[in-house]
């Protein structure tokens, strides 16, 4: 039995997870979680770590290849070149990969502590600041909790989160 490398179709990474377990097949597909911003609040999503990419263990002699190619979401079994040969991955790189996803890990946030910021909407506009930290409001809403200095003082502001950007971004 060997690791192999399955090249999904465009966003349906857990589609053919999903088809090749369904047929009984040994299948891994590495994921991360991070924040995404959608209109006026931030969500944690769960995506790929390889887009486009996931893993299936097979045997040269006994698994049944054929649906593979079939399964809705599978575009093809990776290959390099002009080889006939599918890829196989070592055993330590999937296993390497599976015990960082079990792992705590830390979310990939939108900003970092002491990022500066640039305010893009709202009075604040144009205004410079460091990003301190992110607060959930009891409604629901994240607002990113911004240092800028306003009459000769640094004040603390609190900003919904489409209003800002990295500078530099």
């Amino acid at each position: 039995m060997k690791w192999y490398v399955i090249h999904t179709k465009v966003r349906e990474e857990f589609r053919a997870l999903e088809n090749l377990q369904a047929q009984g097949f040994e299948v891994f597909l590495p994921t991360c979680q991070v924040q995404k911003r959608q209109s006026t609040k931030v969500k944690l999503v769960t995506e790929p770590l390889f887009a486009r990419y996931l893993f299936i263990k097979l045997s040269d002699v006994t698994s049944n290849w054929f649906p593979i190619r079939s399964t809705r979401g599978v575009a093809q079994l990776l290959r390099f070149g002009a080889s006939v040969e599918p890829v196989s991955i070592p055993d330590a790189v999937v296993h390497c990969l599976k015990e960082r996803c079990t792992q705590e890990e830390p979310l990939h946030e939108l900003f970092k502590q002491g990022e500066m910021l640039e305010i893009t909407q709202g009075p604040f506009k144009g205004l410079f600041g460091f990003f301190k930290k992110l607060q959930t409001l009891p409604d629901g809403l994240s607002r990113a909790l911004v240092l800028v200095e306003l009459l000769g003082t640094v004040q603390k502001l609190e900003i919904n989160l489409p209003q800002l950007k990295k500078v530099g971004a």
